[in-house]
């Protein structure tokens, strides 16, 4: 008998109807109601910020708009708002569950928040305190208001002491200079005076959401590179996550992968963690970020030296090397070449025109070393590229080679210079 009641459960025909029941029905949901379906999906894995990462590429590539937490539409979860998911307040760093009751709570008895002083007069300062509200403000929860991010970040402080000084000195029945008057029956709100500033820039914005809810909500750094991480990437994050969990044996999405295989990805220098030897040489763990999430790459020190100058933060690089696969551990990468990626903006300078391609020539170098690389930029297609050659001896200027000289950069040009003189001595600005 408990043979039988456990083959209801483990094996055959019970088991197998009821997931297959739940996935007809969760892809028919996902089919026609795709927006309900993925809040839904997001809101399951809240707390897991890399998996929300995924989702939300997920959501992209369905055309569905993921927008970032908001005080006057986000509720605890994500929810749907005309057709676009709208992030969780409750998934902002240092906003609790109970700030996030205060501000909806007040939402939906005095509606909409009309400025920061309004917000901080009708919660409750005990759970929506400073911090809360500079996270609040980082994550972009206030970028419906009036004013911007880097405004609200300079008077947030005055302000929360402000509104808490005058309801500390209200005493019952008094009337508080931020009770909003009643002008031909509407509400005014109390105003804020925001100092005359310009926003931050991008990548700031950027990284304070990245700061408060783990991932990039309004964009992302490396959006502009989508095509060319695609192209220059056997294998994305995202795979190897599913690799991890063992999802890629049905279907193909990380195909043939395995502990050891030779994989090549491409993405951002988040950040460098160096490491001396027991020889005392210089290796390092290096974190590189893609649009799905992060991977670490162990570059050992004979690669180190040749490559260091291109392990620094935000630079974009192509990493190639073998799959670490651990038991309980993260997918690592043990890198064995290591280039920069080459991007639609790399052949212009930082004014927008275009750029030049810069070769030093390392110290000791053979006699024959300048015509080898002659040899080489003669082979190479012809194009708009000015080439400068220099020495890394002091002193010496760097030369500009002949209009015959002058290429159109791929990789296999890069390629073949990176073999004579390694990827430090290489670049294009």
């Amino acid at each position: 008998n408990d043979m039988i009641d456990f083959a209801k459960y483990a094996f055959n025909k019970s088991h197998a109807a009821a997931y297959a029941a739940l996935a007809y029905q969760t892809a028919w949901l996902k089919c026609y109601y795709p927006v309900e379906f993925m809040a839904a999906l997001l809101t399951s894995i809240m707390g897991n910020s890399k998996k929300v990462s995924q989702y939300i590429e997920c959501c992209r590539r369905m055309g569905i708009e993921v927008l970032p937490p908001d005080i006057n539409e986000s509720e605890a979860a994500f929810t749907v708002v005309e057709d676009r998911i709208r992030f969780g307040l409750a998934a902002v760093k240092n906003v609790g569950l109970s700030a996030v009751k205060s501000i909806t709570d007040a939402r939906h008895r005095g509606g909409r928040f009309l400025s920061l002083s309004d917000l901080c007069d009708r919660v409750d300062s005990t759970h929506v305190n400073k911090r809360a509200l500079e996270s609040l403000i980082k994550a972009g929860a206030l970028d419906s208001l009036e004013g911007k991010r880097s405004q609200y970040m300079a008077v947030y402080e005055r302000i929360a002491d402000s509104v808490s000084q005058i309801k500390k000195n209200n005493i019952k029945g008094q009337i508080s200079l931020f009770d909003a008057p009643e002008v031909g029956g509407d509400t005014v709100a109390p105003k804020d005076y925001l100092p005359d500033r310009g926003e931050f820039d991008k990548k700031t914005l950027l990284n304070f959401e990245k700061e408060m809810l783990g991932l990039y909500i309004s964009g992302h750094p490396l959006d502009e590179y989508r095509e060319q991480l695609k192209v220059n990437s056997s294998v994305n994050t995202y795979q190897l996550e599913l690799l991890t969990e063992q999802e890629n044996l049905v279907g193909d999405a990380a195909p043939g992968l395995a502990d050891g295989s030779i994989v090549r990805i491409a993405g951002m220098v988040a950040d460098r963690k160096n490491k001396t030897t027991k020889n005392d040489e210089l290796m390092a763990f290096v974190t590189l970020e893609d649009l799905y999430g992060t991977v670490e790459l162990i570059v050992f020190p004979r690669l180190y030296r040749s490559c260091m100058e291109l392990l620094t933060e935000n630079k974009i690089i192509v990493a190639e090397g073998r799959l670490n696969l651990r038991e309980d551990e993260e997918p690592k990468i043990v890198c064995e070449r290591i280039k920069p990626m080459i991007t639609g903006e790399r052949d212009k300078g930082s004014d927008g025109r275009r750029g030049k391609l810069y070769l030093r020539i390392p110290k000791g170098s053979s006699p024959g070393m300048l015509e080898d690389i002659k040899e080489v930029l003669h082979q190479a297609k012809r194009g708009n590229i000015p080439v400068l050659i220099c020495f890394e001896e002091e002193g010496k200027k760097p030369m500009m080679a002949g209009r015959d000289l002058w290429v159109m950069v791929d990789e296999s040009l890069l390629d073949r210079l990176e073999r004579m003189l390694g990827s430090s001595h290489i670049e294009i600005c």
